[in-house]
């Protein structure tokens, strides 16, 4: 360890110097400062990230270099979905590109969030995927600090989504069957399993088990993509299915002209085109009941799902499973409107006991 003073342009500065490996000979030094006690705080500050473990070079790296080392990662790791939106967030993280890692703290991504004419859902992506990037660098021993951390998010406002009421996902149910036949079994197995979109077009008829009442997750179908890489390890999962549910699959495998390995395809025997399916099947039924083609997702189908097994008094937890959430507090999060009107129900058929009691 050294402290010294060297000539410069506009006088001296002082800079300090690490030995951080004897053989071979490897030094970490950094000057600039203009006293002597500026260097000594900034010498012991490197001291104690180095006595941590830290790589003191790699905090010279520029954030893109770690951006697109977690990209690289996330396209061999996670859903193809995941990747896409933090490529996406690294386009509008332009500003920060070849930027030090050392040199990003909350205050300069808090200026960038106030001047920036980015949307909020956009600021809170392009946050969640610089929160990724650091933690990442923390992993790898790079930095030991997230900047992204501490920032405030700016709030958007929670799209409300509708759910179908009981007796309208049976009224919807009988129009499909009266008019749109070939759709009647995706709409059956989206309201009496909660089984998401892609996951329905990716069901092949080995993932069926029609002794034991079983259809296995195993891939989703979207974005026209098959994939194999679900969202968690809870999306891979055996969902229970009704006898309805399985004789109305039973007929949909006797009615098919070209019998595929999946159990939804095209005319030609081909994956269908979701977007086409939906904007020609599911948002025609809606706007036949409800005079709006927009009036719900195929997503909020699984609402109506979980409103069926509260009303019959299933237990959360099974709940959860059966959607694939991660965890508990996913599906109490997500459908905490429903749970609230059930709890609300319980409590006056408590009140109506203790009438009757008193």
């Amino acid at each position: 360890m050294s402290i010294r003073k060297r000539p410069s342009k506009s006088g001296y500065v002082w800079e300090f110097c690490i030995t951080i490996q004897k053989r071979p000979r490897k030094q970490y030094r950094k000057g600039g400062f203009k006293t002597k006690l500026e260097a000594q705080k900034a010498e012991a500050i490197a001291l104690n990230k180095f006595c941590a473990g830290q790589n003191l070079k790699a905090e010279e790296t520029d954030f893109i270099v770690i951006a697109d080392k977690l990209l690289e990662h996330t396209q061999k790791t996670k859903a193809s979905a995941t990747y896409r939106n933090y490529k996406n967030s690294m386009k509008h993280l332009e500003y920060f590109h070849y930027m030090k890692i050392k040199d990003i703290n909350s205050l300069i991504i808090e200026n960038w969030i106030i001047k920036s004419d980015k949307t909020n859902s956009t600021i809170r992506e392009c946050i969640k995927f610089g929160k990724a990037v650091f933690n990442y660098a923390i992993k790898h021993r790079l930095t030991n600090y997230n900047p992204f951390k501490y920032v405030d998010v700016p709030k958007t406002e929670k799209p409300k989504h509708i759910r179908l009421l009981i007796p309208e996902a049976k009224e919807m149910l009988e129009l499909c069957r009266d008019i749109y036949n070939d759709f009647y079994p995706i709409l059956t197995l989206a309201i009496f399993t909660g089984m998401r979109e892609g996951e329905i077009l990716g069901l092949k008829w080995k993932d069926i088990d029609f002794k034991n009442g079983l259809a296995e997750v195993q891939r989703q179908f979207t974005n026209n993509e098959l994939k194999t890489m679900l969202k968690t390890s809870s999306s891979y999962r055996k969902v229970d299915l009704s006898n309805k549910v399985m004789n109305v699959l039973k007929d949909h495998k006797r009615n098919c002209k070209i019998l595929s390995e999946f159990v939804f395809t095209n005319q030609a025997g081909n994956l269908h085109n979701s977007r086409n399916l939906m904007n020609r099947r599911f948002k025609k039924l809606l706007e036949i009941m409800f005079k709006d083609k927009n009036y719900m997702r195929f997503h909020d189908l699984r609402g109506t799902y979980v409103d069926i097994l509260l009303s019959k008094g299933v237990p959360l937890k099974y709940i959860q499973k059966q959607l694939g959430h991660a965890n508990f507090l996913t599906t109490m999060n997500s459908y905490s409107e429903l749970i609230r009107d059930v709890n609300d129900h319980a409590v006056n058929v408590l009140d109506e006991v203790l009438k009757e009691i008193g």
